[in-house]
């Protein structure tokens, strides 16, 4: 099997350094994503993240400036498959920077030959998932930048909030004005997916980017509702709700935003059928990171 490996990082290049590492392999391509506000992304690239992967393929996609919840994390996620469709693979593995693999790329490939043809996509419970497309929510991309030039994110907050109260006065529903799916639904923005469903995202990129722009963390539902809408729906992994298996990503929401994982939770991790977890960050816990990698390597 042919993998692409997405991913997004806009910090802790050492660490996605180590990442890379861990997905380096012959039967394996990787596609980064450096944020825009990254001044000097390129020789980050050269410098420090090419040398580290010797037998895949490293290819380095178009900036954009990603602001969280933001149509630009959508356009992020666009632009890395819209490179990697250019060629053809089994599976598309979209994944943080501050991600790491639990299992090796032989353990790995080997699940995914076991379930070829499964879309790998997890959902959550819906209960504000038609509220984040339904109104402009006119700050969001702004409020990173709002933030710089010195004006409280809580005025703005304040302002935009004012804003979705009007709309509901006055019966705002751009679910309906552009012809959103029927079915709005929510899940984790990571994914796996086969060379059919990017394919199909990528050809309905206009529709998606008219439809989500000026949303609400519309990256967590986008591709949810898409396939939702779709006979794609018939080929997941798991439909259950809240279960982190359909995605196969190792994510804890109960002890954080979510959780960075520490050097205690190392026999967790390990155990655990998981192949993904996130997320990592060196200045918390670096050991968790260097044991996880050392671990790798010598499998």
């Amino acid at each position: 099997m042919k993998f692409a490996y997405l991913i997004i990082a806009h910090t802790k290049f050492d660490q996605v350094a180590k990442l890379l590492e861990l997905l380096d392999d012959e039967r394996n391509d990787l596609y980064i994503h450096i944020d825009q506000k990254v001044l000097d992304a390129v020789d980050i690239f050269q410098k420090t993240l090419k040398p580290a992967v010797q037998k895949s393929k490293l290819y380095f996609v178009k900036q954009h400036n990603v602001m969280w919840g933001g149509e630009s994390q959508i356009e992020t996620e666009l632009e890395l498959l819209r490179a990697a469709t250019k060629r053809k693979y089994d599976y598309y593995h979209l994944i943080s920077g501050m991600d790491l693999p639990l299992k090796t790329q032989n353990e790995i490939h080997k699940f995914f030959e076991k379930h070829t043809g499964k879309e790998f996509v997890h959902f959550g419970s819906n209960e504000d998932a038609r509220k984040r497309c339904q109104y402009y929510w006119l700050y969001q991309e702004a409020l990173g930048s709002v933030a710089n030039a010195g004006i409280s994110k809580k005025v703005c907050n304040k302002l935009r909030m004012i804003s979705i109260f009007a709309q509901e006065l006055i019966g705002i529903d751009r679910v309906k004005k552009y012809g959103v799916y029927e079915n709005i639904v929510v899940g984790s923005n990571w994914f796996s997916i086969t060379d059919s469903l990017a394919r199909y995202v990528v050809s309905k990129e206009k529709e998606i980017l008219k439809c989500y722009k000026n949303t609400y963390c519309c990256d967590e539902v986008f591709l949810q509702t898409l396939v939702k809408n779709s006979s794609y729906k018939n080929n997941l992994y798991s439909y259950a709700i809240d279960d982190y298996h359909a995605n196969m990503r190792d994510i804890d929401w109960k002890r954080g935003r979510p959780y960075t994982w520490r050097n205690t939770d190392f026999d967790e991790l390990m155990k655990s059928d998981y192949l993904f977890a996130r997320k990592f960050d060196e200045r918390i816990d670096n050991q968790i990171i260097d044991r996880i990698y050392m671990r790798l390597k010598r499998k």
